[in-house]
């Protein structure tokens, strides 16, 4: 019964043992999408080597997208240089709705790395029909928040307000909210 076992995966994470994540580890090859999501929800509250390697190999292989979706914003606490190619590949793998990109536009935002500011805008300017408007809309805060810091007349600090204002009028009134949301973050 899956119930039991979605259960099993949430004590599992409350738990916090190197036992509790070589368990979960092992649970990994659920049958059923439901319990296999909450082990993979559960996996990513652990801060490990071994969760890591297992959230990596994750979002390579599952075919589920919400399941790789979970894997990839679990990926998002660990430093950039371990999680690099498996967020820059999510970013470019197509998925339904665009779940996969979205989810790893929200890891990159959790780095907050300035650096990667560029590429999410040149994946927000390229596929911006594949996104949900409310993932799109949170696409555009994430960016904001991850250029804030930079020197307003930076090149990169421009070309996002620039893309941003360019959502202001646009015909979805909640891509316009969302616009003037990121321009507040961006401030």
């Amino acid at each position: 019964f899956y119930g039991v076992r979605i259960e099993a995966a949430k004590a599992l994470a409350k738990t916090h043992s190197p036992e509790a994540l070589d368990a979960l580890i092992q649970s990994l090859g659920q049958k059923d999408a439901r319990a296999r999501q909450d082990v993979v929800q559960s996996l990513a509250k652990f801060y490990d080597d071994k969760a890591l390697e297992s959230l990596k190999q994750i979002v390579a292989t599952e075919k589920n997208p919400v399941i790789a979706s979970v894997a990839i914003e679990g990926l998002g606490k660990f430093p950039g240089a371990q999680v690099a190619a498996s967020l820059s590949a999510a970013l470019e793998k197509p998925s339904y709705r665009n779940a996969l990109a979205s989810a790893a536009i929200q890891s990159i935002q959790s780095q907050g790395k300035a650096a990667d500011a560029k590429i999410v805008l040149e994946i927000l300017q390229r596929d911006k029909p594949a996104f949900t408007s409310r993932d799109f809309g949170k696409a555009l805060n994430s960016l904001a928040s991850l250029v804030r810091d930079e020197k307003p007349y930076t090149d990169i600090h421009q070309q996002v307000r620039h893309y941003l204002t360019g959502h202001l009028s646009d015909p979805k009134r909640s891509l316009r909210t969302a616009s003037i949301q990121a321009l507040a973050t961006l401030e």
